[in-house]
């Protein structure tokens, strides 16, 4: 057994040296100052998401799609952005949420997200005044995150975001595809 484990071990260090020694083209090569790799940050960035709504509490799943809309303040270090979302969810019930977005960036791929919302459930009634007599518009707080992959000023996100309405939690997942402009 602990020569089994040893030998997994000694596997799993000589893969991860070997790569590290094997990605390094020229060992004498000194870098300078001024060839270190460009990244490009752009400040509007407009999206697509297409993913899965989950109600947590009765186990329903609905499809979601939206568009979103983030302004970013600052091209160096972390970088903060404001901006807004609608999502639409459909499934046995229609939903439409629309809310606003801030957003802290830590490194180039990870985001998170706070968006303090609106959400108009049942969106089948045709008189608008009838969905606002109802408790059928709520507050919905939304936390999250993605991991974005880049592709020049293009991304591909997976996302994950947890909703809040009352005492009723969701989950929202799926793929976003985005636009740096």
């Amino acid at each position: 057994m602990k020569k089994g484990l040893f030998i997994i071990m000694y596997i799993i260090l000589f893969t991860v040296i070997s790569n590290k020694l094997c990605a390094q083209d020229n060992w004498f090569e000194v870098i300078e100052d001024g060839e270190t790799e460009e990244q490009h940050n752009y400040n509007h960035h407009l999206g697509l998401f297409l993913g899965a709504l989950s109600s947590l509490n009765n186990g329903e799943i609905s499809f979601s799609t939206g568009i979103d809309y983030t302004y970013y303040f600052s091209n160096t270090g972390t970088m903060i952005g404001v901006g807004g979302f609608i999502e639409g969810a459909f499934g046995k019930h229609t939903e439409a949420i629309f809310g606003g977005t801030f957003n802290i960036k830590p490194w180039q791929e990870v985001q998170f997200h706070i968006a303090p919302s609106i959400i108009y459930r049942e969106l089948q009634t045709d008189i608008i005044d009838e969905i606002h007599s109802t408790s059928k518009v709520k507050f919905l707080l939304r936390f999250g995150g993605n991991y974005t992959f880049h592709l020049q000023n293009f991304s591909i996100s997976p996302t994950i975001n947890a909703d809040i309405v009352g005492s009723k939690v969701g989950l929202v997942y799926g793929i976003g595809f985005g636009v740096g402009i």
